[in-house]
């Protein structure tokens, strides 16, 4: 009960959203019950559900929507700070380039680089997906300091935002393409 309401948790809204949401939809919110929060901006440092958790509901789950829920499980990934990340990866994987990390601190001896959204270590390159708080003069500075001092040691900085997500994010994944392979990536195919 809430506030007097009757309400199912997280984990099984998620399974009941399974009949209705696409698979993509369904990963965005498997990937925001995973993602470790940041105490400083959320006040809790504990995921809304950890992978087992998820596996473990999943599999006693009998309720409709089930192959799409088992698709979306194989998809979702801890890491992810929003749905423009999840539908980045998503489609970058989909494309045919390596799956990044995600949100994983790049040091550089005690330099820090900073968690850039997704990374390719081996490669040095990562890609930053700026959202609308990026547009507040305080942050476009710290954020083109920290693209100049990623770029000081070697890496290249993709940059996207919401318009490079339509057509199936083809120019974000164009652009990461591009930088992978300038920095000697082989495609597959």
């Amino acid at each position: 009960m809430h506030g007097g309401v009757r309400t199912t948790g997280r984990l099984r809204t998620w399974l009941d959203l399974g009949r209705t949401l696409s698979v993509d939809d369904l990963v965005a919110i498997g990937d925001h019950l995973l993602r470790i929060p940041r105490l400083w901006a959320e006040g809790r440092d504990e995921p809304h559900a950890t992978p087992r958790q998820l596996k473990e509901s999943l599999e006693a789950y009998t309720g409709n929507g089930t192959p799409g829920l088992r698709q979306a499980a194989e998809l979702i990934r801890v890491g992810s700070d929003s749905p423009a990340e999840t539908r980045l990866r998503l489609a970058v994987v989909r494309s045919g380039l390596p799956e990044p990390e995600l949100n994983r601190p790049i040091l550089v001896g005690a330099v820090s680089l900073g968690e850039p959204d997704m990374s390719w270590p081996a490669w040095k390159v990562c890609l930053e997906h700026d959202g609308a708080h990026h547009r507040e003069a305080e942050q476009q500075h710290r954020d083109i300091q920290r693209r100049e001092r990623r770029e000081r040691y070697g890496w290249i900085e993709v940059q996207t935002v919401a318009k490079d997500l339509r057509s199936s994010c083809e120019a974000a994944t164009s652009w990461v393409r591009d930088a992978l392979i300038r920095r000697g990536w082989t495609p597959t195919t």
